[in-house]
């Protein structure tokens, strides 16, 4: 099972690093409060892109998820996601920039 705080700490800052297009092609700053783990900012909106940890008042888009559903999620975005949001268990405050976030869950 994947693990919340190795994604956020180091495989998605890798994955900016390595792919600098993500910040043009997702351009926005997301926010994800994942109960049970913690809170990260994806700025893919600025500079080179940047992930770090807490809230920002400057978000494009809000998801909120238990860690549990949210690491389900991550071993599977394609088949566990839209099974997540009908249940009410991934909550997303903007559904079209949601699609974009793709890129950066693959």
């Amino acid at each position: 099972m994947a693990d919340t705080e190795k994604f956020f700490g180091s495989y998605l800052p890798r994955k900016i690093k390595e792919n600098p297009e993500m910040v043009e092609s997702v351009g926005a700053v997301i926010q994800f409060d994942i109960g049970g783990a913690g809170c990260w900012t994806v700025d893919l909106k600025s500079g080179l892109g940047e992930v770090r940890e807490g809230p920002t008042a400057d978000n494009d888009c809000l998801v909120t998820c238990e860690k549990e559903d949210w690491e389900q999620l991550l071993d599977d975005p394609g088949s566990v996601a839209m099974g997540l949001l009908f249940k009410g268990k991934l909550k997303v405050s903007n559904f079209a920039l949601a699609k974009r976030l793709t890129t950066i869950l693959k």
